[in-house]
């Protein structure tokens, strides 16, 4: 009888603090379901009350990024960051430069009206709101009616909120029914100061570090998970070789191994790093390792992200996942 030797090496590493259940993640409007490293904006996974969907990185690198966000049918929220085109861009939203942020928006609305697609467009005034820290935003409102074939035809509103921050603009686009414009002022006044605090937080290496790992757990497959497992990757190069278990990497023995596979190699250093964070002994290291990689292989099949492993499969399936990893280091020779 022998112990399974070790695989030498490194790959992007990360560990997140979310709540399983039932296979899906609990969203949480403290941790992050995206960074950007070069602002280092923490974007969160819950905005306002509104649940973090998707963030898209768009190909022109001038247009920047959306980060979606909704609740029900009713609330549907985008956050863009970007520059279209400019190369000085002042904190705040003071100057025609930030009422510009409106014109897309606007000429969009006009497209629709006269394409009969939606009624009776108005638009509001411009009001500045300054968030609890301190953060202002040019806002507008806009309502109108959709011109469907509904007996009722439903009226909708959209708010456009707008700052300047490091360089880069920050604009909120939220759109809600009509019936819902005294919870969606809610929705937006929270909405702007939890991003007034985002914008404006300084970020050290650690909370960047754990802000990192929370966004791959929150939504593994995705752009903000891969981006995150590559910043993982860079600080776990600076670590030198790190070793793991290699018989419990199952898909590696695979013909052809399923499509996002490689990112369950990120929840097993995750819990490599936790545990030492936590200053856990090597045994617990190795199986904390263990466990975060079938939770996070958990949490990509219930998002439809990865096919099925039945090796692993039957591993989630037990409970007693540290007598169960201690049995797999022993093998036959």
């Amino acid at each position: 009888m022998k112990k399974c030797g070790f695989l030498g090496g490194f790959i992007f590493c990360f560990f997140v603090t979310a709540f399983a259940e039932k296979g899906g993640v609990v969203l949480d409007e403290t941790k992050a379901a995206f960074v950007d490293y070069d602002l280092q904006f923490a974007f969160p996974q819950k905005l306002g009350g509104l649940d973090y969907v998707t963030v898209e990185k768009y190909k022109m690198k001038e247009r920047g990024y959306s980060v979606f966000y909704k609740k029900g049918p009713s609330f549907l929220m985008e956050v863009s960051v970007y520059k279209m085109g400019h190369d000085s861009i002042p904190d705040g939203c003071k100057g025609d430069l930030f009422k510009e942020r409106f014109r897309g928006v606007e000429n969009e609305l006009d497209r629709m009206l006269k394409q009969k697609k939606i009624l009776n467009l108005k638009k509001k005034g411009q009001t500045v709101i300054s968030s609890k820290s301190a953060v202002t935003f040019l806002t507008t409102m806009f309502q109108y009616k959709l011109n469907t074939n509904a007996a009722t035809q439903k009226i909708e509103m959209k708010a456009i909120a707008v700052t300047g921050k490091k360089n880069n603009f920050v604009k909120v686009t939220f759109r809600f029914d009509f019936e819902q414009r005294s919870l969606a002022k809610k929705i937006l006044v929270k909405t702007l100061n939890q991003l007034g605090e985002m914008v404006s937080k300084k970020m050290d290496d650690q909370s960047v570090f754990f802000a990192s790992y929370e966004a791959l757990f929150c939504d593994p497959a995705s752009y903000g998970g891969r981006v995150a497992g590559q910043y993982m990757l860079q600080k776990v190069k600076k670590m030198g070789n790190i070793n793991i278990y290699e018989h419990v990497l199952v898909w590696r023995k695979m013909s052809s191994p399923p499509k996002n596979s490689e990112l369950l190699l990120a929840g097993y250093f995750a819990g490599i790093f936790k545990a030492m964070i936590e200053k856990k002994s090597e045994v617990e290291t190795d199986i904390s390792a263990f466990v975060s990689m079938l939770d996070l292989y958990k949490i990509m099949r219930a998002k439809n992200e990865i096919e099925a492993i039945a090796k692993l499969d039957e591993w989630s399936a037990v409970s007693d996942k540290k007598a169960l990893f201690e049995k797999l280091l022993i093998v036959e020779e």
